[in-house]
């Protein structure tokens, strides 16, 4: 081989010797840089309704109206002229997020009984009603606990007399489902 051959031979060997060791480098360097860990928060949905934590399907019994409005009528009972009433408390006072809320109503139990209907109040939290639902939003900066009044009246009325008199000693259960969404803008 000749002088000339073996002398770029030699200088290919060292180029390419270090071609290999900058990359070598090169990449190893990279490696020890692509590290890192992510901690994320995630939000809180604590909803109570009645001091229950609502965080799964659960059923909660409410019973024991407030009866009012008809002094002939002895205390406890609902007759016509009076007013049953049970006022719920729904907390969202340690949610971090903003909440939309539907409450669906089936009072389909007085669908005979016209003159007895079903509402639901609040004086703190605007109620809007649509198809037997009452829903709203309550935002983050207004979370707190709001008071919620269902409501069931017994028109007074003459006519329904008859029809009323089936009401005796039977049981009517109003099923009220809640449902809660995070509220997105």
């Amino acid at each position: 081989m000749s002088f000339f051959k073996r002398k770029t031979l030699l200088i290919a060997t060292i180029i390419i010797a270090f071609l290999l060791f900058t990359i070598t480098r090169t990449f190893a360097l990279l490696e020890t840089i692509g590290s890192g860990t992510a901690e994320l928060d995630v939000v809180d949905w604590i909803i109570k309704i009645e001091d229950i934590t609502i965080n799964e399907n659960r059923t909660v019994s409410l019973n024991d109206l407030a009866f009012s409005g008809n002094d002939n009528v002895e205390t406890g009972f609902f007759a016509p002229g009076t007013t049953g009433t049970y006022s719920i408390v729904l907390d969202t006072t340690n949610a971090d997020v903003s909440v939309d809320f539907e409450f669906n109503v089936d009072s389909s139990v007085f669908a005979d009984h016209d003159n007895i209907t079903f509402t639901m109040t609040s004086s703190d939290l605007d109620l809007v009603y649509s198809n037997g639902k009452y829903s709203g939003t309550i935002l983050l900066e207004d979370a707190g606990a709001y008071h919620i009044n269902m409501n069931l009246l017994w028109h007074e009325d003459g006519l329904h007399d008859a029809e009323d008199s089936e009401l005796i000693n039977q049981n009517f259960p109003i099923e009220i489902g809640v449902n809660f969404k995070q509220h997105i803008q």
